[in-house]
């Protein structure tokens, strides 16, 4: 991978700065736990939504639950006061059957669907039958009698009293068996309320009024008033009848009633808990969701982060790396060698930049160096040009010299001849010491030209 190549790498990170390519980090970090926090936060309003769900079935179905226990005990209590004609029995079911409406009402705020609604509304309208005609039920029972000393059951008791009091003077042992036979066949009637008993009690009623009508133990008078005592006595006897065929009706009507709840509190148990079973596989579902989402929004920040620290130390190593065999290769005199990361905007472009700047004051060092090297060959080749000259001049001087020198000895030689003409010689022997004295000092500035030259 060439240079260039390992650079163009870095993209836009390259007019970053180091401080922000990290920062850039930082920045993809916050993002990353943001995105972790919305997704949990948006997963948790998912979780509240089938909280609430399984919240409202399990509510529901608690209620509900509270709700037909309550008119469980109120059937009890209904049965029970059946059972005892106790005024504790109306009390236990007024107090159940409050409970149940209360439950109701609490279903009703619990359930938002308008279908449970409507259905907890027919429940309601049906329990509130039921307490109607419990109601009824205790009126009547009542009137009959709570106990053998009250209502119809104490009237009757008073006729059958009366009545037996009156034949207990009578020594009439058919009218006395079948005193017996009316008061088993009433007794048997109020145990169980049962109509053949009553159709029995008419009978045997017919065979004691005959019987009184032939006994001879007793006279017009007696006969006729245990009669009016017979007669009140079995007007007593229908009027219980009547009343109890009543309560008959109207037990049947809460049989009818208890069981048409069955339907509607089931309808709501069945809800509730589908309400529970949702919410709770929507609360697993979401959890089980939101785990796999936040960790693959985890791997993918980490991963982004990886790569973004990978990239960035590319772009940082890299580069160094790069300048560092760019400033080895100018070491070795590689004058040549690109400088890499110039055209980057941060720290490694000032690096480079600095790089480039050694290695062009590295060339401009070099031409200085042979620009001088140059020069000084040049004043070398001066020096030795104006010494070479100095010498042929020195030479012609010397040469001059002799010539003068000879010449001097050959006058010196004829003497008297050139006597005439020493005045003349004199003359020119002064022109030639001033030319001579001029070439000595041409000579001495000459050397001294040649030793400047040779200094560096």
């Amino acid at each position: 991978m060439t240079t260039s190549q390992t650079l163009g790498r870095a993209g836009f990170l390259k007019n970053q700065n180091i401080a922000r390519q990290l920062a850039f980090i930082a920045i993809v970090a916050v993002i990353g736990f943001l995105a972790v926090a919305g997704v949990d936060l948006i997963n948790h309003e998912r979780i509240n939504a089938a909280q609430a769900q399984f919240d409202e079935g399990f509510q529901g179905h608690l209620a509900n639950t509270e709700t037909a226990l309550a008119f469980h005990e109120t059937r009890s209590a209904a049965n029970a006061f059946l059972a005892d004609h106790r005024e504790i029995s109306v009390d236990e079911h007024a107090k159940a059957l409050a409970a149940t409406l209360a439950g109701l009402a609490k279903l009703h705020d619990i359930h938002s669907e308008a279908e449970m609604k409507d259905v907890i509304t027919k429940l309601e309208k049906t329990v509130q039958a039921y307490g109607e005609k419990f109601s009824a039920v205790a009126a009547s029972q009542r009137q009959i009698g709570l106990t053998p000393q009250d209502g119809l059951l104490g009237a009757l008791r008073t006729s059958v009293h009366q009545i037996e009091t009156r034949i207990e003077g009578v020594s009439d042992d058919r009218l006395s068996t079948l005193m017996l036979t009316l008061r088993r066949h009433e007794k048997d009637f109020l145990a169980r309320s049962d109509e053949t008993y009553a159709t029995k009690l008419y009978a045997s009623f017919a065979d004691f009024g005959k019987a009184v009508d032939v006994a001879r133990s007793l006279n017009s008078a007696e006969k006729t008033e245990i009669r009016a005592l017979a007669d009140a006595y079995l007007s007593d006897f229908r009027k219980v009848v009547v009343a109890t065929a009543e309560i008959k009706k109207v037990v049947a009507v809460l049989d009818e009633l208890s069981l048409a709840t069955r339907p509607y509190f089931d309808q709501v148990r069945e809800d509730g808990l589908k309400d529970l079973s949702e919410g709770q596989a929507a609360v697993a579902n979401i959890g089980s969701q939101t785990q796999i989402i936040m960790n693959a929004t985890m791997a993918i920040v980490g991963i982004l982060v990886v790569l973004l620290v990978w990239v960035i130390a590319r772009g940082i190593s890299q580069p160094v790396v790069a300048m560092t065999n760019a400033m080895s290769a100018l070491a070795h005199g590689n004058k040549d060698t690109v400088i890499p990361g110039t055209g980057y905007g941060n720290e490694i472009g000032a690096m480079a930049s600095a790089v480039q700047v050694f290695k062009d004051n590295l060339i401009k060092a070099d031409a200085l160096a042979a620009e001088q090297l140059a020069e000084q060959k040049a004043k070398e080749a001066r020096a030795e040009q104006v010494s070479t000259r100095t010498a042929s001049f020195d030479g012609v001087i010397k040469v001059a010299l002799n010539t003068v020198t000879s010449a001097g000895q050959q006058l010196q030689g004829s003497a008297p001849a050139m006597q005439a003409t020493a005045e003349e010689t004199n003359a020119q022997s002064a022109a030639h010491s001033r030319d001579r004295q001029f070439y000595r000092r041409a000579a001495r500035f000459g050397r001294a030209a040649a030793s400047s030259a040779a200094q560096p």
